[in-house]
């Protein structure tokens, strides 16, 4: 187990130089609730921005398993360094296990969404 979080320390670190700040403490924060709740593993979540706004994607890290299948999530920027993380999808929705709240903004579209990813 701790190996596994160093390496998603390590790969975190990695593409943290690439994202905000608070976008990699919420790909964190996901990857350690899909690994606590043993979602899935190994998981693979992921970062990506579609039209300025930042989102996830945790899936399954299995080798043939389809990264494109999985819980989404949008990250919201709030105050200083704080950020609120809200389920997109219905496995989103599923995974988040009563912890994140369900998007209730403007529709997005979740098709091209994953797309990016």
């Amino acid at each position: 187990m701790k190996k596994v979080v160093f390496l998603l320390a390590c790969i975190s670190a990695v593409f943290a130089f690439f994202d905000p700040d608070y976008v990699s403490k919420a790909e964190n924060e996901l990857t350690l609730h899909y690994i606590d709740n043993k979602i899935y593993y190994p998981v693979h979540c992921r970062s990506e921005k579609v039209d300025g706004e930042y989102y996830i994607l945790c899936s399954s890290g299995s080798a043939g398993a389809d990264r494109k299948q999985g819980g989404l999530f949008k990250v919201v920027k709030g105050s200083d360094d704080s950020y609120s993380i809200f389920a997109i999808n219905g496995k989103g929705m599923q995974h988040s296990k009563g912890k994140y709240e369900e998007y209730r903004g403007a529709s997005l579209d979740i098709s091209k969404i994953i797309d990016e990813f």
